[in-house]
């Protein structure tokens, strides 16, 4: 990994596209800041937004499948930041240095939902600083919030997420990755099955009576096994339940399943939030406080047409599982972690045959 002492050291960054390409340019100038103090003087950083071959054994090809101009140059260090959670036993791993191929993978889902930019630069820099001294003594970039460790059966030395914190950790990043905002949008027949549903309760008095009549604790349950009944739908119909081919990939596989039915909790939830406010909005335009009045017996308020609007939405919800059978079935199983890993090794298979 030694370079000339007359040019600057290359340092190779390859990120998956999505969530990790998107923090890697936007923490660069700090990145480049961290490594040149990590190495003593300026480095040249080379990024490449590329799909990193990586399965859940942690298994990495050895040509990295890079494109080919950026083959040809002998980098002091790879960086390889990928969105696949990277477990060893039963902990979820951070990073993983390979000393003899010169390369350090992060995983971003143990960094968290937020994927804090503290935790991202210092553990590229603490790597790249093993990397070149090639050992993991303690020095200026040690984290306080999980350990490096050499011990098993291989020649990896890895970063251990912290041991309570880890697990959910993980599964937080997994949701960020999987984006659930951007999972919302695909269920455009889902909401206009809810929208249709939902308007009845615009029209039709008799739910105003029973939107009345229901506590808040009830409208609350009554949401919660809406928004469930929609999960599971969309995850039976559309196969988003992964099963481990080898009991040692169970625990992987339980953090990919964990971090789909979140995300489609979430997916659902900002669905729900659209259907609630136009409903809202339409029996503000649609309902005339008399008629309201005359209807329920009381007299008109806000809250009459919140609750409304509430029952509806959930309502909706409920029939917008059913309209989810217009979406895009490729769409939605591109959301998971595991469909998306399962990718990553027909791509490698496919470019071995060719």
């Amino acid at each position: 990994m030694s370079t000339p002492s007359d040019s600057k050291p290359s340092i190779l960054v390859v990120s998956d596209p999505g969530v990790p390409t998107a923090r890697i340019k936007h923490f660069l100038p700090d990145i480049q800041t961290e490594l040149n103090t990590v190495v003593g003087h300026e480095v040249d950083i080379k990024h490449i937004k590329h799909l990193i071959p990586i399965t859940p054994e942690n298994q990495i090809t050895s040509d990295l499948d890079l494109p080919d101009d950026a083959r040809d140059i002998d980098y002091a260090v790879r960086i390889l930041l990928t969105e696949m959670p990277l477990h060893h036993g039963r902990h979820p791993v951070v990073a993983q240095i390979d000393f003899d191929r010169g390369i350090l993978v992060v995983s971003c889902p143990p960094m968290g939902m937020l994927y804090p930019r503290r935790r991202l630069v210092s553990t590229i820099g603490r790597g790249v600083e093993s990397l070149i001294q090639n050992s993991t003594s303690d020095g200026e970039h040690v984290q306080n919030w999980n350990e490096w460790s050499s011990e098993g059966d291989d020649s990896f030395t890895r970063l251990y997420s912290n041991t309570w914190t880890g697990v959910p950790r993980t599964i937080l990043g997994m949701v960020r990755s999987n984006r659930p905002w951007k999972t919302a949008p695909k269920l455009s027949s889902a909401l206009t099955a809810a929208s249709a549903a939902g308007a009845f309760g615009i029209f039709y008095n008799s739910i105003w009576q029973m939107a009345e009549s229901l506590s808040s604790l009830r409208m609350a349950i009554i949401t919660l096994v809406a928004i469930l009944v929609m999960t599971t739908w969309l995850i039976l119909r559309n196969q988003l339940w992964d099963r481990p081919i080898h009991d040692r990939l169970a625990r992987v596989v339980a953090l990919y399943n964990i971090s789909t039915v979140v995300t489609l909790v979430i997916a659902i939830s900002i669905l729900y939030i659209a259907l609630f406010i136009l409903i809202l909005l339409g029996g503000l335009v649609v309902i005339s406080p008399g008629f309201m009045q005359e209807t329920l017996g009381i007299p008109t308020q806000p809250g009459n047409y919140f609750n409304i609007a509430w029952l509806s939405a959930s309502m909706g919800v409920i029939a917008g599982g059913l309209g989810s059978g217009f979406d895009s079935e490729a769409d939605l199983q591109q959301m998971t972690h595991g469909r998306r890993e399962r990718q990553r090794v027909l791509s490698k298979d496919k470019d071995e045959d060719d």
